[in-house]
């Protein structure tokens, strides 16, 4: 297997720690053991939109044929420019990543300054803020996911991912 994905299809994935805080020596040496023993094949790691997760950290896990999928921790009222996200992008790739979401869970009011959720085409206005970025991350060879939807949701998921997907066709 090569770490880029193709192997790990059959093979389980796992969310890591909902915060950009846990990527010392100390944690990489907890956590990889239990993974591998796991046989996992995947990692959602979060990370700040300013700060690369650490270098050794991502390589490790490559090197340990686990996959990170790096989730970058984003407001969706004031997204960073994707010129900005370039360096980390770029690292990212360099380093081995091959996949990044952008936002969390754009179909919740939570989600959104209270004065933009209100407002109409809140799926256009989704993608305003997402295909930018994904096309920096495609650009520099990472694949882009969307983010997770709340099942439900105040904007019902199907109807979002469905509006969202049909926003893409276009």
């Amino acid at each position: 297997m090569d770490g880029t994905g193709a192997g790990n299809i059959n093979r389980v994935g796992f969310h890591y720690y909902p915060d950009n805080l846990h990527y010392t020596e100390k944690d990489l040496l907890a956590w990889l053991p239990e993974l591998q023993n796991l046989n996992a094949g995947w990692l959602v790691v979060h990370a700040h939109p300013r700060r690369a997760i650490p270098e050794y950290f991502l390589r490790s896990l490559i090197s340990a044929n686990i996959q990170p999928i790096i989730h970058v921790d984003m407001e969706l009222g004031t997204p960073i420019p994707p010129a900005e996200m370039m360096p980390i992008l770029d690292a990212y790739a360099h380093w081995g990543v091959k996949n990044l979401v952008f936002f969390e869970r754009p179909n919740c009011i939570s989600s959104w300054p209270n004065s933009s959720w209100a407002q109409q085409d809140l799926v256009d206005r989704f993608l305003d803020r997402w295909l930018p970025l994904a096309n920096t991350a495609l650009q520099h060879g990472l694949t882009p996911i969307l983010p997770p939807l709340e099942p439900g949701g105040n904007f019902w998921d199907t109807i979002f991912l469905r509006t969202t997907l049909q926003g893409l066709e276009k």
